[in-house]
């Protein structure tokens, strides 16, 4: 009976023989070793917030709102931020966001003629 991770589970009936907390299926499908620990699959990025979200009236584009930022429970993920369809998407257009994960406005904002609230729909992706 072989029982890499020592678990009491034989390998051949542990969904897990590395003992890292990845299935092996999921290990073979992102690349990963099943039967090492130290080789472990992608996770994805678990928090996503913008730190910042008041705009001042009238001010240039490229104005800038707040910085995302995001934890991925990978050690040095590379994360990518960008806008996402669906619910509380629609002002998505009156923003851009950077290279850096910065929150930019597209055009001056004037309290007295636009809307003094703008839900915005982002997702961050690694690699």
């Amino acid at each position: 009976m072989e029982d890499l991770d020592g678990d009491g589970t034989e390998d051949y009936f542990d969904p897990d023989d590395d003992g890292d907390g990845f299935p092996d299926s999921v290990e073979v499908t992102y690349g990963s070793d099943p039967r090492d620990p130290n080789s472990v699959a992608n996770a994805a990025p678990d928090s996503l917030e913008l730190n910042g979200s008041t705009i001042l009236e009238n001010q240039a584009p490229k104005t800038k709102v707040g910085q995302l930022i995001a934890r991925d429970p990978d050690a040095n993920a590379t994360l990518t931020f960008s806008f996402a369809d669906g619910n509380g998407s629609k002002n998505n257009s009156l923003f851009s966001i950077d290279a850096n994960g910065s929150l930019l406005t597209r055009f001056p904002f004037d309290f007295e003629t636009n809307a003094s609230t703008y839900p915005i729909r982002v997702r961050v992706s690694d690699q």
